[in-house]
């Protein structure tokens, strides 16, 4: 029931953006209009973050329609479509310039993670389609870790007592 209620507001706010409708009540995005307009007699509003969430789904179910499709049939939860949208752009990324990159192939890997999205939780699915996507692209994701480990910015000064403050 909780994915099927999931996949109607989904499909509800793919309207609203794509009528911009939103706009008409000065609201200068979308997820801004659902988080005000969310209240109901029984409930609070949406947060922000979470209607930022929401509104972020309905605009990646577009652009996928067998996870769309998923949930709509309630077969994933909106949790487990946030996790593909996020992994499958993370793919299209890796794979560009590639000779992976072909619609057939992506395709292909698109219904792969969609299958272990029917057969895991979430947390699980996120941990193990980031193990898939540095098998699958391991130079872009190699090249994303040294990027982390760059920015990372840390210092070790003495603190009290001949203890060391790692910053």
């Amino acid at each position: 029931m909780q994915a099927e209620l999931a996949a109607a507001l989904a499909a509800r706010l793919q309207v609203v953006d794509a009528t911009q409708n939103w706009q008409q009540t000065g609201s200068r995005a979308q997820w801004a209009w659902l988080a005000r307009h969310s209240a109901t007699e029984t409930s609070a509003p949406m947060s922000p973050s979470e209607a930022r969430r929401w509104a972020k789904l309905a605009r990646g179910l577009r652009q996928r329609p067998v996870v769309e499709r998923l949930l709509r049939s309630a077969r994933i939860t909106a949790a487990h479509a946030s996790v593909l949208l996020t992994q499958l752009d993370v793919l299209d990324k890796r794979v560009i310039g590639s000779p992976l990159n072909t619609p057939e192939w992506l395709a292909g890997q698109e219904q792969a993670f969609c299958d272990l999205a029917e057969l895991t939780d979430p947390l699980v699915l996120q941990r193990e389609l980031g193990k898939r996507l540095r098998a699958l692209a391991p130079e872009p994701a190699a090249e994303e870790d040294r990027d982390k480990v760059t920015e990372r910015k840390a210092s070790l000064t003495e603190g009290f007592a001949g203890m060391w403050n790692l910053i």
